[in-house]
């Protein structure tokens, strides 16, 4: 993997470290109390904005190691389907259990 791969990916994991640490004090909240609607609107984007990021890392991945973008309506899919498998330039991404997590909250 080149530098300037390593450098985008290190970029966006800056990126989800600064907005884990950004919105600490809610989750600190929502771990001493029920969260209101306020808050589940705030972990909603929090979580929206954490996917986002790992999805672009996996975009960096597929563009630049395996250059094979998934596209269509089943990218995000195809995207995730694909980091969890490894190839000939590289290993897994992902694991199964991730998977697994992933598609049966989203079911």
């Amino acid at each position: 993997m080149d530098n300037i791969v390593k450098e985008q990916i290190k970029f966006k994991i800056a990126d989800i470290d600064r907005l884990f640490s950004e919105y600490e004090l809610i989750f600190i909240k929502v771990n001493s109390v029920t969260p209101d609607i306020f808050d589940m609107t705030i972990l909603g984007s929090v979580l929206h904005s954490f996917y986002n990021g790992l999805e672009n890392i996996f975009e960096i991945i597929a563009k630049n190691i395996d250059e094979k973008v998934p596209s269509g309506t089943k990218s995000h899919q195809e995207l995730l389907h694909q980091m969890a498998s490894g190839n000939e330039k590289r290993d897994a991404i992902i694991n199964d259990n991730f998977m697994y997590q992933f598609f049966h909250l989203s079911e």
